[in-house]
């Protein structure tokens, strides 16, 4: 996680936040688990409103063949179940772009470049999972995470990877390249070989910052640009430091943060928490944000035991910084 820590500071945040529930949540469970919905603790306001400042992409249902995945990508300042779909089909990953204009769409294997203008979708690449108990060894592949867009929204940038015999995870790959795709000249083409990395930030004109591990087990922050590789001293939020010089950034960073980094790291950044308590039958989830509880919910057990009711794991800000929870 120390790449992530390196990019909330080289980003910074200050925000202000409203949260918003998600009512959707409840028919989710339903259909999911099978058992009553969580319910919500002396919750009447007297507002309500899942409406952002500006427009968003979103999903409205699940797969039925894949329940980690959406169905029919959509786009609108509100969820309205009737707005136009931008494409249709599986949504196992949904990146939008920083103009968000556009947005990486990873459905049935395949990467997509989805516009909201209504243009044809732009097929990137066949792309596949890294952790796989078995994996077909010698097969070369394109990663269907760690993927990343250019702070213009002009290109992207992807992993490709081959499988071979290692103990446990493949993710610091001696495989792995990362390769860049221009949208305008539709090529893919490689900018970093070797690229033993998972986590990697893009900054224009300053270069591409990952981790790497060193043969000792340990990780070092490198920097990949026309001069070559070099290890990095020291980053701030507007400078980073090689062989003991300072450099600015040449670019604001831009950064495509993944499900799970979003729940672990932006939003404890942002004061959002959750904490558990002993109910009348079951445990009650509080919702905290910047210390301030907001909401409280009775939860229920799953058939696998397992605890349902504030999904942090897909919950998220809209635009305007209302907080959608799931």
């Amino acid at each position: 996680m120390a790449l992530i820590k390196t990019i909330l500071k080289v980003l910074g945040f200050a925000v202000t936040i409203v949260a918003v529930v998600s009512i959707g949540s409840v028919l989710f469970y339903s259909l999911i688990f099978g058992s009553d919905p969580p319910t919500i603790v002396d919750y009447s306001p007297s507002a309500f409103a899942e409406k952002g400042t500006n427009p968003f992409f979103y999903s409205i249902g699940i797969d039925p063949k894949d329940r980690n995945s959406g169905v029919d990508l959509r786009y609108a300042d509100h969820f309205d179940p009737k707005a136009r779909i931008l494409f249709s089909g599986s949504l196992r990953t949904v990146i939008p772009s920083p103009d968000n204009a556009k947005a990486l769409v990873v459905s049935n294997s395949v990467l997509w470049v989805v516009g909201i203008d209504g243009t044809a979708p732009q097929r990137v690449a066949d792309v596949g999972e890294v952790y796989l108990e078995r994996k077909p060894l010698g097969k070369q592949f394109f990663r269907h995470g760690e993927l990343q867009w250019s702070a213009d929204s002009s290109k992207v940038y992807l992993i490709k990877d081959e499988y071979y015999e290692s103990k446990g995870s493949q993710v610091f790959s001696k495989k792995g390249e990362l390769y860049e795709y221009d949208l305008a000249t539709r090529q893919l083409k490689p900018v970093v070989s070797p690229f033993r990395a998972f986590r990697y930030l893009v900054v224009d004109g300053s270069g591409i910052f990952y981790i790497e591990p060193t043969e000792q087990g340990s990780l070092t922050l490198k920097v990949h640009r026309s001069a070559g590789i070099a290890d990095v001293d020291s980053v701030s939020r507007n400078a980073f430091a090689v062989e003991g010089k300072e450099e600015q950034f040449a670019a604001v960073p831009f950064y495509s943060f993944s499900l799970k980094e979003y729940a672990d790291d932006i939003l404890p950044s942002l004061g959002v928490k959750l904490s558990y308590e002993k109910g009348p039958k079951n445990r009650i989830a509080n919702l905290y944000i910047r210390d301030k509880k907001v909401l409280s919910v009775h939860e229920v057990q799953g058939a696998k035991g397992m605890y349902i009711g504030i999904h942090s794991m897909r919950s998220t800000f809209l635009p305007g910084d209302r907080y959608f929870l799931a």
